[in-house]
């Protein structure tokens, strides 16, 4: 048997990591589980994206902002909440 120090933190990594997309939160209002979403879930091996029409909209916790333009160009403008303003454009597969 194996005991670890007291003193010594360890850090639990969580896996597999889940990804939530959600675009419809209507179907989370009222539910306990919208609490837990809003808030940043990384260290428990989940990352949520929020498909919203405005900004405004996001939850306080989003690290990341991804304005789509259409199926070919996109714009990263915040990035770990840092304004980077970088464009995004699809690898073409094919």
């Amino acid at each position: 048997m194996v005991r670890e120090n007291a003193s010594k933190s360890t850090a639990l990594n969580f896996s597999p990591h889940y990804v939530l997309t959600i675009l419809d939160d209507s179907y989370l209002l009222g539910h306990g589980l919208n609490e837990f979403l809003a808030e940043d879930m990384t260290q428990y091996g989940v990352t949520v994206i929020w498909g919203k029409e405005n900004l405004s909209m996001l939850p306080e916790t989003a690290t990341a902002v991804i304005e789509y333009q259409n199926n070919e160009i996109a714009t990263l403008v915040n990035d770990k909440r840092e304004y980077v303003n970088q464009l995004l454009v699809p690898k073409q597969m094919g």
